[in-house]
């Protein structure tokens, strides 16, 4: 008789099969796993570094743009605003270097162009003197083809009476001021008849206005833009018209009639042959320089595992 043993071999074969899949499976799964985790890793670290050049390229830039509004509102501050901000990127470049070589890592920043905008010069007078020009002229031209005013802000005290003098006249376009001193008969708390000293402010624009104040009332400080006048005297202020330039020049006549200081933001031509370009001096003399209009910047940052490098340009807030 045969013996059959033919079920048991399949059995023991689809056993063997499915032992064998199993561990293919498993083997399959710590592969998967394997990669993935690797990948992690890599991926990790790679984003960690980019992550660490990007936040150095953003204190860069947003160090130099704070460097750069500074610099543009503090520019009479013994240096023009660009050489502040050349001056100010080689303390930022310093500092951050310094910091980051201290964990093996290279960051630098360089300044390819600082570039100025000579379309909206500073011009001022900051000591008391006279209002002439850098050559003692008193008639002269401060801008030409003025177009805006951002800020226009004087302190003025005329001279005192002298007969038949002329008084201190500021012309824009079509509006004109003049400041000069006059003598008037006042009564006295006594009833006497005295003669006193006066300072008469002509506005001529669309209309004429004219003002008085008392002699000791002086500096009279005169705010183009806000339209006002104020007096060291205490009295009220009073509300003038404003100038509209309208693409005219600026211009003082009989600046020797005055004394006081100017301070001029505009949109404009600065007359520089008549003014002293500033580099950081002093004196009674009334300067003219330019606010920074955007700087180019190379920034480098490297490791071990990562080269950054990139090219930016700095345009200060409000700048197009």
């Amino acid at each position: 008789m045969a013996v059959v043993t033919q079920s048991r071999d399949r059995g023991q074969l689809i056993l063997v099969a499915g032992l064998t899949v199993a561990v293919i499976l498993v083997v399959l799964v710590l592969l998967l796993n394997t990669v993935i985790y690797t990948e992690n890793l890599a991926t990790r670290g790679i984003d960690s570094g980019a992550g660490d050049a990007i936040e150095y390229r953003s204190t860069v830039v947003g160090s130099v743009e704070e460097l750069i509004e500074r610099e543009n509102e503090h520019y009479d501050e013994g240096r023009p605003p660009a050489d502040g901000v050349e001056t100010g990127i080689e303390e930022i470049d310093g500092t951050l270097s310094e910091r980051h070589l201290e964990r093996g890592t290279i960051a630098e920043i360089r300044s390819s162009q600082i570039q100025t905008d000579e379309s909206s010069p500073r011009i001022w007078q900051n000591d008391s003197g006279a209002f002439t020009d850098a050559a003692g002229g008193a008639g002269w031209t401060v801008m030409t083809e003025v177009t805006e005013f951002e800020r226009f802000v004087m302190t003025a005290t005329p001279d005192e009476y002298t007969e038949n003098s002329e008084p201190f006249r500021i012309d824009i376009g079509g509006w004109s001021m003049e400041i000069e001193v006059i003598e008037v008969e006042v009564q006295n708390e006594e009833g006497d008849t005295v003669i006193e000293e006066r300072i008469v402010v002509t506005v001529e624009g669309e209309e004429l206005s004219i003002y008085e104040y008392g002699y000791e009332e002086a500096p009279l400080r005169i705010d183009l833009v806000e339209g006002s006048i104020e007096t060291d005297g205490g009295s009220e202020d009073n509300d003038i018209e404003t100038p509209t330039p309208g693409g005219g020049e600026l211009r003082y006549t009989n600046g020797d009639r005055v004394v006081g200081t100017f301070e001029l933001h505009a949109t404009g031509t600065a007359s520089e042959s008549d003014l002293t370009e500033y580099d950081g001096g002093s004196g009674g003399d009334p300067y003219y320089t330019y606010p920074v209009a955007s700087v180019d910047l190379g920034i480098h940052y490297e490791t071990s595992e990562l080269r950054f490098a990139t090219e930016e340009t700095i345009v200060p807030e409000g700048e197009p």
